[in-house]
């Protein structure tokens, strides 16, 4: 009897079919955070405070063992420092009697905003403590960080002003960790809700060892859905 090749390498590719069953998914991932930098300049520390940021996302997982996933795939991410704010003199118009500069001045309320966006794509390893219907997992790895662009705004006595400006890095590494819990409703669907950490491997602005150099931070809240593939 001659033996189909088709059939042969049907037979062959048929435990990689099975194992594949049930061992990948898709997940939608939304985060809020807080975020903020770190400059090298210790001069400049004091001029910036953190501020909210988010992230949205897509991630396809694979199953590598009886309790290790593998998760990759892309966001958006809004990273944002504001600084304080603060309370300026600026001297008034001249006077039309004198033409001179009047004496007082006028106190104005000045704040800087800075929303810096990325396209993200991480890689990241998914061990579950425990594998029951409520299961514990710890998450780490690290992201390459695509930058876009950044939101400037400066908010003067209640008006706001914004342009869209690029002023970072093209490209840089970021390390990522979060500890969570899975709810599995079905086979198929499940939710997870982890509380997370950002931080900068490499500068978004400047070179490493530039005192005018600045690292980004974030740690807030990630909430998910997950479908099973197959």
């Amino acid at each position: 009897m001659k033996i189909s090749p088709l059939f042969v390498l049907t037979l062959f590719s048929l435990p990689i079919w099975m194992y594949g069953q049930n061992h990948s998914a898709l997940d939608v991932q939304f985060g809020g955070h807080r975020s903020g930098i770190i400059l090298e300049n210790p001069l400049l520390k004091d001029e910036y405070i953190e501020h909210n940021g988010f992230h949205v996302g897509l991630h396809y997982q694979r199953k590598i063992g009886q309790r290790w996933w593998l998760r990759t795939g892309g966001r958006f991410t809004e990273l944002s420092y504001k600084t304080p704010e603060k309370l300026l003199r600026w001297g008034t118009d001249f006077d039309p009697d004198t033409g001179l500069p009047r004496i007082d001045t006028t106190r104005s309320k000045v704040q800087f905003f800075h929303n810096h966006r990325y396209i993200e794509i991480p890689l990241l390893a998914r061990y579950f403590f425990t594998k029951t219907k409520l299961g514990l997992y710890a998450e780490l790895g690290f992201s390459s960080s695509f930058y876009l662009n950044t939101r400037a705004s400066n908010i003067q006595d209640g008006i706001r002003i914004s342009e869209t400006q690029k002023d970072s890095n093209p490209f840089h590494l970021a390390g990522l960790a979060a500890l969570g819990l899975n709810y599995q409703f079905t086979d198929q669907w499940s939710l997870f809700f982890q509380p997370s950490i950002r931080h900068d491997i490499t500068p978004t602005a400047g070179k490493t060892g530039d005192r005018y150099s600045n690292y980004f931070y974030s740690y807030g809240i990630d909430v998910g859905g997950r479908i099973a593939l197959n």
